[in-house]
């Protein structure tokens, strides 16, 4: 691979995750009406996603949301969790599930088809190919579904990619064991270090007005 074309690349994704600004401060309360672990929220969330709007939403290959995701998208919303990562919901102003989904895909593509990767320790690039991105952290770690292996029922394993496309890992069954694994700090086995930026929260994000 050249290292010139590699920097442009990773400057691109780096762009993705940290183009997200949220806002602090306000009221604390904890998360409630839903299967997640307690959440502290620091304002009502503002931006969410209601059933008939998560019904209409069309991935690859008429690929349905999980229901711990469909659970997420109306009761938290857009904004940053555990103060690490976003999980993006179909919504309006861009920045959303949708468009966000088919970047992260022509990155994963493209560093498939660079040879960016290191699959290690769970990944291939027959599997890297079929994962539908759904969140990345302000690090940069892709979350995305395999829809090849299912969980349960509306559920589909959810996979970690790290940083600079380092590593494909399983991180969890559905999403609130995800979210559960960043609580009780699990999930170090997935980002390492990283954990220590970790906090219990959730912090609503509004999109600026339209001009």
């Amino acid at each position: 691979m050249k290292p010139a074309r590699k920097s442009r690349y990773l400057l691109q994704l780096a762009f993705i995750c940290t183009g997200f600004n949220y806002i602090t401060g306000g009221l604390i309360m904890p998360s409630q009406g839903t299967k997640f672990p307690p959440l502290e929220i620091t304002r009502q969330p503002v931006i969410t996603a209601s059933p008939d709007v998560l019904d209409a939403v069309e991935l690859r290959d008429g690929f349905k949301l999980p229901q711990s995701y469909r659970d997420f998208a109306q009761h938290f919303g857009y904004g940053l969790l555990c103060n690490l990562f976003i999980i993006y919901i179909p919504k309006e102003g861009g920045d959303d599930l949708i468009k966000r989904n088919a970047t992260l895909t022509k990155v994963i593509r493209e560093g498939v088809e660079n040879d960016y990767f290191d699959y290690e320790p769970d990944g291939t690039p027959e599997l890297a190919l079929a994962l539908i991105p759904f969140g990345i952290s302000e690090n940069g770690d892709i979350l995305a579904w395999n829809p090849n292996e299912s969980s349960g029922p509306d559920e589909y394993f959810i996979y970690l990619i790290g940083y600079k496309l380092g590593s494909i890992k399983r991180a969890a069954p559905n999403l609130y064991v995800f979210v559960e694994s960043c609580l009780d700090n699990s999930i170090a086995k997935l980002i390492g270090a990283a954990t220590q930026l970790i906090r219990p929260t959730f912090r609503p994000h509004q999109d600026p007005p339209s001009k």
